[in-house]
């Protein structure tokens, strides 16, 4: 990624989900995160708690343990 590419992705209740190249990179300053991008999808497609975040009501937090 890198350069403003968006991924498409569908959600644990089918919805469309999309995670932007700047959320990507923020997942990756953990760097236990490094080569998981699979382990993103997964958790987007089978998630266990979310929350919705403060700033925006719309943007929802996914959670897999």
């Amino acid at each position: 990624m890198g350069d403003g590419n968006v991924y498409q992705l569908i959600d644990y209740e089918g919805r469309e989900a999309r995670l932007t190249d700047e959320r990507h990179q923020h997942i990756l300053k953990h760097p236990e995160m490094t080569d998981q991008f699979e382990r993103i999808v997964e958790t987007v497609e089978a998630t266990q708690t979310v929350a919705a975040t403060e700033v925006d009501k719309t943007v929802h937090v996914d959670h897999r343990y």
